[in-house]
């Protein structure tokens, strides 16, 4: 089977078509097949207008029984089914600009409502040391790799008749997802905004109804490097366990999600993570609460921005709590801590280093413990990288909003101007 498109080729419709079609002139029962069987057939699609965006398909085996297709005037026709098997392997899949889909098998079953999907692999092809030489802005390169994924409640029917994709529960499981991101990229006018997940849900031109998203065992790496000849930094986040509900784009006029998360952090501390962000006429809005537990101090030098330029040296961080709320442009919100005996080291490349380091351990709270008198909480404002992530918008309110908790005025404004001054010098 192979099969040529151009993506954005549009079709002719019935008013246009140069002559009747054959549904035009058929009864309302067009076709009715007992048993239709595909054995070991093969096959690619190509997207002709794309450079190399290709499909192809190793292997297909297919098995359809109480055939009924209808026709329904203007509308699409209307297609029953009795039962339903079919089985793939060897899919390969080439997509732009430099990455390579894989799935090693896939099954859909019929009356089950069951989509089965074994060994996918979503991977670049190019390396992160060597990707800043295929793009010209800063964007960040992704890698997943799934053992399963499978789909209960699949409707089968309204995925042939009306191309919706419908299903009560997506279960992932094994998932591995590593995600790169070269500072040393220079950041320009084509770096384009990245829409919040609600936002591209509604935006989808595919009818989605899916009542959740169920992931387990789950492993996520974040690696980020300041300097071409650097290595990258980890942040990794083990035994990552989610629920994903309201990806649904038919029939509202607002799509509203919730994420609810668990995971270990470096395999020490603890995270668990709320979040809702929902998408109607206007502007897109996010709701979080995130707690970090059993940190020790040093682990969070690696989260934090260069340009902070500040680094714990000693200490334990009982627990994090962030509160947040905003738009897709600006949040606000309030972090509370609860650490002991910290201390601070000012990175040598600001002005004064040794004397404001001296100055932020004699005027920070070394402790801050809740109930008692000189307890501090962190309120914050903090304006969204507009081509980030929606956690990497968490992750500016975390940080503003710990810093206001740990120092004191003095250094803040010390640490701003350098911040300002290295900003300005990087563009």
């Amino acid at each position: 089977i192979e099969h040529d498109f151009l993506t954005g080729a549009t079709t002719m419709d019935r008013a246009s078509a140069p002559e009747k079609t054959f549904l035009e002139d058929a009864p309302m029962e067009v076709i009715r097949v007992d048993t239709l069987r595909i054995k070991r057939a093969s096959g690619r699609s190509t997207d002709r207008s794309s450079k190399d965006q290709s499909l192809t398909v190793a292997q297909m085996d297919l098995i359809l029984t109480g055939i009924q297709v209808a026709d329904l005037g203007d509308a699409a026709p209307a297609v029953g089914l009795g039962s339903a098997q079919l089985a793939l392997r060897g899919v390969h899949a080439h997509l732009e600009p430099f990455y390579r889909l894989e799935l090693d098998s896939m099954v859909v079953l019929m009356p089950q409502d069951t989509a089965i999907i074994r060994g996918l692999r979503f991977k670049p092809t190019v390396t992160p040391a060597r990707y800043h030489k295929d793009v010209d802005t800063q964007v960040e390169l992704y890698a997943v790799e799934v053992d399963s994924m499978q789909l209960a409640g699949f409707d089968l029917a309204a995925r042939l008749q009306r191309g919706t994709l419908m299903a009560h529960t997506l279960h992932v499981n094994g998932v591995r997802v590593d995600i790169h991101r070269d500072k040393s990229i220079a950041v320009t006018e084509r770096e384009h905004r990245k829409p919040m997940l609600a936002e591209t849900i509604r935006s989808l031109r595919t009818p989605l109804a899916l009542d959740s998203v169920v992931v387990r065992g789950g492993l996520l790496r974040y690696h980020e490097r300041t300097a071409r000849d650097s290595d990258y930094g980890t942040l990794t986040f083990s035994d990552l366990s989610a629920t994903v509900t309201g990806l649904r784009n038919m029939d509202v006029t607002t799509v509203a999600l919730k994420v609810d998360g668990t995971a270990r952090l470096w395999d020490r501390g603890h995270v668990h993570l709320t979040l809702r962000t929902a998408k109607g006429e206007g502007p897109t809005t996010l709701k979080a609460r995130a707690v970090l537990r059993d940190l020790p101090a040093h682990t969070l030098n690696r989260m934090t921005d260069d340009l902070l330029h500040v680094r714990a040296t000693s200490g334990r961080i009982h627990w994090v709590e962030l509160n947040m709320s905003g738009d897709d442009q600006r949040a606000h919100g309030t972090v509370r801590m609860h650490y002991e005996d910290l201390r601070l080291q000012v990175n040598s490349t600001v002005r004064h280093s040794k004397v404001l380091s001296g100055l932020a351990n004699l005027m920070i709270r070394s402790s801050n413990v809740p109930e008692t008198r000189n307890y501090r909480t962190g309120s914050f404002t903090a304006e969204r990288p507009a081509a980030r992530s929606v956690f990497n918008y968490l992750w500016v309110g975390l940080r503003e909003g710990m810093m206001q908790v740990i120092l004191p005025p003095l250094v803040l404004r010390k640490l701003e101007k350098a911040k300002t001054a290295q900003h300005a010098e990087e563009h």
